[in-house]
């Protein structure tokens, strides 16, 4: 059987998706198991788009999340994400557990295609899959200047040249 670790998250992080201490936001927490990045949450009713569907931002949230975390996770990179692939964004019950997997499905020098996809019982429901592109930290915050990086993710770009 495969192990599970559980990836670190900082206390510091406000993310919508996976901070842990955002009074407002989703929690997720991420894990490693094998080659692949999993998270399972628990949607409430206030997750709702229509009545007992949750809603198709939320579904996307999540999905870029995992995104996120299975670069940070399996590449030990932070990614930009230039370009959307494939995306499918079904309905998605209020009423039961999902389960998210992401992985990498090919990757060429910093160029890694990574496919997200959310389950509830057992069928796909949403999938993603995007063309990222490791960076250094002058390129990333080139490209994303509001954002504030914390000193947690210090190790998770490219050495600059």
């Amino acid at each position: 059987m495969t192990q599970r670790v559980e990836l670190e998250n900082s206390d510091d992080n406000l993310c919508f998706g996976c901070g842990p201490q955002n009074p407002m936001g989703l929690r997720l927490r991420f894990f490693m198991e094998g080659d692949r990045v999993i998270t399972e949450c628990i949607p409430t009713k206030w997750w709702s788009g229509q009545p007992g569907v949750v809603n198709p931002g939320i579904v996307y949230a999540v999905l870029v999340d995992l995104i996120i975390w299975t670069a940070g996770g399996i590449l030990h990179r932070v990614p930009l994400m230039p370009k959307t692939i494939d995306m499918k964004l079904g309905d998605v019950s209020t009423r039961r557990p999902i389960s998210g997997i992401g992985w990498i499905v090919k990757r060429e020098g910093p160029i890694a295609h990574i496919r997200a996809e959310l389950k509830q019982d057992g069928m796909v429901r949403a999938l993603l899959e995007m063309e990222t592109r490791s960076v250094t930290r002058a390129e990333y915050q080139k490209a994303r200047p509001m954002v504030e990086i914390p000193a947690s993710l210090t190790g998770f770009f490219e050495e600059e040249s």
